[in-house]
């Protein structure tokens, strides 16, 4: 679909860079990333770039995720310089927004399936405001580290009524109503965010090996 609209160039595993004339990235389930390659990306969102970006603590469409074991997105040197937390080992269960699916024997409410209603969208960001529902599996949730870093924008939200549970062990689960565990400490979290503003580079110095052309610390003002 967007190549309907757009040029789109997939990089392999193997990039050690982003091209020179990159508009926007858009990063899913990074992995693996060479130091190369993050250092690339840092540089072209500290210079303006502009970046969609997917993570999961659980990556249903992964194969290794048909083998049974959770398989978190992997960006923590990024998201630690713009003062951001992502769940890597933990998936959002929400006894409100739940989902309905099929199952051998019939249906049953999936806790870790979501439908997210406009309830649950910022209305007033140009992203969510005219969606009436996102439906999901497996979010991770995204917390703030302090009040330093980029702005920060919530975008979607669990309800009120959400817990979290281990990835490892929602990876194995079999029969979905094992979820309804201990909702006690239940609360909402923040399952997307917009990150605008200044930032900091995750890099203290140009990584050895890589062109240290133009290095940027911080975006300019």
């Amino acid at each position: 679909q967007l190549q309907q609209l757009y040029e789109v160039e997939t990089l392999g595993s193997d990039a050690a860079g982003l091209p020179t004339d990159t508009n926007v990235l858009v990063l899913v389930h990074p992995q693996n990333l060479s130091e190369s390659m993050l250092f690339s990306i840092d540089q072209y969102l500290i210079k303006g770039g502009k970046a969609l970006i997917f993570l999961d603590p659980h990556h249903e469409s992964d194969p290794m995720a048909a083998m049974g074991g959770a398989n978190g997105s992997e960006l923590t040197l990024m998201l630690d310089a713009w003062g951001v937390e992502f769940s890597t080992d933990q998936v959002v269960l929400d006894a409100a927004a739940g989902l309905e699916i099929r199952t051998q024997t019939g249906t049953t409410r999936h806790l870790g399936f979501l439908g997210l209603d406009k309830s649950l969208l910022d209305e007033s960001d140009v992203i969510t405001r005219d969606l009436d529902m996102i439906n999901g599996a497996s979010f991770g949730y995204f917390s703030r580290q302090g009040n330093t870093g980029p702005d920060w924008q919530p975008l979607l939200h669990s309800s009120e009524s959400a817990a979290v549970t281990d990835s490892s062990a929602y990876a194995m689960v079999r029969d979905v109503s094992q979820l309804d565990g201990d909702f006690d400490q239940a609360a909402r979290r923040t399952l997307a965010v917009r990150l605008s503003g200044s930032a900091s580079s995750a890099f203290e110095s140009v990584p050895e090996g890589v062109d240290n052309a133009g290095y940027q610390q911080q975006t300019q003002a």
